[in-house]
């Protein structure tokens, strides 16, 4: 790729320009790859270890993967199925142990069966702590690579088939995971139900230096005659920055007695908050208590939070009469399905206390849920709502009713006419 270079630029080779040579590399057959390494000494030496390089694997001859894993030392970043690592973990001409990445999906399991396949797991076929699910040959699983690369920076797990059910996070696993002394992001993607106690099990094996946290389940379930008020470990994360948090949790068909303290992952949630000091950004799906509790606990052990993200529902009464101190970083304030205010006291708790952030925020969105009591209240017509209005840096304003009217659409126009000064 020739180019002219001008009296103050230097001459430079393509293989000095990462980003085009990705490129080239994505162009290429995979049949014409193996030769370019083999012949040119200078793409040769881009992928040795101490360069950032990558090589997909996708129907090479047979030779040529093995030419290929015989320099397994020298990859950065590692997609492979989670149940097929053994070259990687077993490797004795090239150990595997640089990697800075690791990816691991699924793909060899079957195709998802019927929609309602996966409600009718038996937790028994769900791995958990206790190893209850199917054996994994640990000469084969690929988490266990976690412990072997010391540079790792970042973990993903993402599994989009029904038919996952093997336990790959065993306790060697966990454990590798949180005396790791590099990674700062793990990715969890899980298309399953699981038990309350996987998410336990994650938060109380989180490595010192993770800054960020994406959790996302199917669904989390009680196990039967197990306490619901099981905590994650109070161990302080100072380097957490960033936490998405998004399992489907849902009340047990056969109990009828249940309140939000019986789902796992409130507790769960909360004990992490209260650890996390320097938490920047927190979107949490699916907690199913109110929002002032939240609140509360980020007022109190998360001064430098600027974004928040809740959905959910509020199946209680909160145990807060009034929300104390402020969020002085706070810009982006996003709240979905809480809007369940059952006394005048309650509907003014959220926004008296974004009122205290005033001069910070940037976003206010909120969207109540069609199936809650006051979802076609407009809290925003509301005077409790109206500190907006002396939000000098807003520039997004949103409320999203599912029982909007005429009333509503006008009231909403009066609001904005008289902040932009029409």
């Amino acid at each position: 790729m020739p180019f002219a270079p001008t009296a103050h630029s230097l001459s430079l080779s393509i293989f000095d320009i990462p980003l085009i040579l990705d490129l080239i590399c994505d162009n290429l057959t995979k049949d014409d790859l193996l030769p370019c390494l083999q012949a040119s000494r200078g793409w040769h030496d881009l992928f040795k270890p101490q360069i950032l390089r990558y090589v997909r694997f996708a129907d090479l001859k047979k030779q040529q993967t093995w030419n290929i894993l015989d320099r397994a030392a020298g990859i950065r970043l590692l997609t492979i199925d989670i149940s097929d690592a053994g070259w990687f973990l077993n490797n004795p001409y090239s150990p595997c142990v640089n990697l800075l990445t690791l990816r691991c999906v699924d793909f060899g399991y079957l195709e998802p069966g019927d929609y309602n396949e996966y409600y009718d797991y038996n937790l028994d076929d769900i791995g958990d702590l206790n190893l209850t699910g199917r054996p994994v040959d640990p000469n084969t699983n690929a988490l266990n690579l976690v412990q072997s690369n010391l540079n790792l920076t970042a973990l993903e797990v993402i599994h989009e088939r029904q038919h996952y059910r093997a336990n790959h996070f065993t306790p060697a696993v966990f454990l590798s995971i949180s005396n790791h002394q590099s990674l700062s992001l793990i990715k969890i993607e899980l298309d399953i139900v699981l038990p309350g106690s996987f998410l336990f099990a994650v938060l109380q094996h989180l490595p010192q230096p993770l800054e960020d946290l994406l959790f996302s389940v199917k669904g989390l379930r009680r196990q039967p005659g197990t306490s619901t008020t099981a905590q994650p470990t109070s161990q302080q994360h100072h380097s957490l920055r960033r936490v998405t948090l998004s399992p489907c949790c849902y009340w047990d068909d056969n109990e009828d007695d249940q309140t939000s303290e019986d789902i796992p992952f409130n507790g769960a949630i909360i004990s992490l908050v209260r650890c996390s000091p320097h938490l920047v950004d927190l979107k949490v799906s699916s907690y199913c208590g109110h929002v002032a509790v939240l609140l509360q606990v980020l007022a109190d052990h998360c001064a430098d939070v600027e974004t928040i993200d809740f959905e959910g529902h509020s199946h209680t009464v909160p145990n807060v009469v009034t929300l104390t101190g402020s969020l002085l970083c706070l810009r982006e304030f996003r709240l979905a399905g809480y809007y369940t205010a059952n006394n005048e006291d309650e509907g003014q708790l959220v926004p008296t206390f974004l009122h205290r952030s005033s001069s910070t925020l940037e976003v206010i969105s909120i969207e109540p849920s069609f199936d809650l009591p006051n979802s076609a209240i407009n809290p925003f017509a509301a005077t409790e709502w109206n500190f907006w209005l002396e939000c000098p840096r807003l520039r997004e304003y949103a409320y999203r009713s599912c029982g909007s009217g005429s009333q509503i659409t006008a009231d909403m126009r009066n609001v904005i006419d008289t902040r932009v000064g029409v």
